[in-house]
């Protein structure tokens, strides 16, 4: 009886071994429904799997063969299952070690299957599900150690699943393009609101979830200045809101994007001094930017681009340094630069292009130096470069392409050297190189190329020296090479080809 007794303890024990026993190290991809409905008798005993988990073809329909999981060591990434209807099958799933993907699956409507699934220790993305209308399912989470990103789900309704998530595990949140999202505040993002630690980007949802001062109204919370950014614009009323709703906000982390037609003014945005991020106004009907007076510094880019309206950059004027990009164009309307007359510094490159009316670059009296590229491109009613007297040297690149009415490079008498290449291309109105009377060097190519109007090189006579090829083309009208008379380092070749008038290469 006592030898019985055993075996039945011993077989229990044995039992238990296999009923929990961790495997797949290297993780598992299921590619078809027969591998997961194989999946007990392939891997007997196989409950904690250390390794990552991808599930990922059209023709997986259930994951019933997967109920025996009660841990994942690695990232789940459940992708790309047009024919998946539910997630049941995860019900004993308590953890996952690495991140959470539930990313393309166009029949899945809520999450249930993850009803017992407590923690994530990457991030969890939720993303392009287009019937998916609730997160029912993740009731249980309470814990995760990355990001929260619930993206373009055209179907989800609420985040009401969410509730026992735990804000102080979210690093950076994301819920954006989720156009029938009109519910948004839930416990865990209510929480996070008050104190976020990381990027916040909310916009392109339902009306009530469509922006962070949306949701923080509907929280009935009051935003601290974001210590992140991101900052999205896309109504006259958010503008004009902004100091209720960030009291004592006069610098903004992050990027900061403006962009809508009812846009008219930016008089809310007043009390901003610094950009700490990247700046975008774009399809706007402002007129001016008056509201950024107190503006000093753009730590990151600022673009500024197809708004019709845009007559004036005057409020600019106490702007002097922009570490990144900064791209003005499509302002159709835009006679001038004025208001860029203290800008002494771009910090990367330096972009003026399709703006038809723009006649000159007056308003850059303070710029001494570009980083990276200067490119002028485009500008059909742009006659010269004046404006930009005190620029000395541009640290890559100078590209003056299709400027139509453009007929000298007056302006750029102060340039004395180009690290990179130098192209002037397609300006058919050029009669000369008239501002380039003190270049002695250029790092790279020169490229005088298809300017139909361009008689001399007169004006070039103080180059020395050229770090690679010289290409002079297809310029019709040139009828002789002096100027070039000084070059006497050339380290790679000469191209002289198919200008019609030329005569002599002296």
């Amino acid at each position: 009886m006592k030898k019985s007794i055993l075996f039945v303890v011993l077989g229990f024990f044995v039992q238990t071994l296999v009923l929990s026993q961790s495997c797949l190290p290297e993780g598992i991809t299921f590619s078809s429904q027969e591998e997961i409905d194989s999946f007990q008798i392939n891997y007997p005993g196989c409950t904690e799997i250390e390794g990552d988990v991808t599930i990922d073809d059209y023709g997986i329909t259930n994951l019933n063969g997967l109920n025996v999981i009660t841990s994942i060591g690695g990232y789940l990434n459940i992708y790309d299952n047009s024919n998946l209807s539910s997630c049941t099958g995860l019900e004993n799933l308590i953890s996952i070690g690495g991140y959470l993907n539930i990313e393309d699956n166009d029949k899945l409507t809520n999450l249930s299957g993850f009803d017992n699934l407590s923690s994530i220790g990457g991030s969890i993305a939720i993303i392009d599900n287009e019937s998916i209308k609730s997160l029912t399912g993740l009731n249980s989470l309470n814990s995760i150690s990355g990001d929260v990103e619930i993206q373009s789900n055209d179907s989800l309704t609420s985040l009401a699943a969410l509730e026992s998530l735990n804000a102080g595990t979210i690093e950076n949140l994301n819920i954006s393009y989720n156009y029938s999202l009109t519910s948004c505040e839930a416990d865990f993002l209510c929480d996070y609101l008050t104190s976020p630690d990381g990027v916040v980007i909310i916009h392109h949802n339902g009306s009530g979830c469509n922006s962070i001062p949306e949701v923080a109204n509907n929280c009935a919370i009051t935003l601290p200045c974001l210590p992140y950014g991101n900052y999205y614009f896309y109504s006259q009323e958010e503008i004009d809101n902004f100091q209720t709703i960030y009291p004592n906000c006069t610098e903004l982390e992050g990027d900061v994007m403006i962009w809508g037609e009812n846009i008219t003014n930016l008089n809310g945005l007043s009390v901003l001094t610094a950009f700490k991020g990247n700046l975008r106004i774009s399809s706007t009907s402002l007129t001016d930017l008056s509201g950024l007076e107190n503006v000093t510094s753009i730590d990151g880019e600022f673009y500024l681009y197809d708004n019709d309206s845009i007559t004036s950059i005057t409020a600019l004027n106490n702007l002097t340094t922009i570490d990144g990009y900064l791209v003005i164009k499509g302002n159709h309307a835009l006679p001038s630069l004025s208001g860029l007359d203290n800008l002494n510094y771009v910090g990367e490159s330096f972009v003026v292009r399709l703006n038809d009316i723009l006649t000159s670059l007056n308003g850059l009296g303070s710029l001494t130096y570009i980083e990276k590229d200067f490119r002028v491109e485009y500008n059909s009613s742009l006659i010269s470069f004046l404006g930009l007297e005190n620029l000395t040297s541009v640290g890559e690149n100078i590209e003056i392409i299709g400027n139509s009415s453009l007929n000298s490079l007056s302006g750029l008498e102060s340039l004395t050297s180009v690290e990179g290449w130098f192209v002037i291309w397609h300006n058919d109105a050029l009669l000369s190189l008239s501002g380039l009377d003190n270049i002695t060097s250029i790092g790279m190519d020169f490229f005088i190329d298809e300017n139909e109007s361009l008689v001399s090189l007169m004006e070039t006579d103080k180059l020395e020296s050229l770090g690679r090829h010289l290409y002079v083309s297809v310029n019709v009208a040139l009828t002789q090479l002096s100027g070039l008379g000084n070059l006497d380092t050339i380290e790679g070749g000469l191209f002289i080809i198919e200008n019609t008038s030329l005569t002599s290469l002296s």
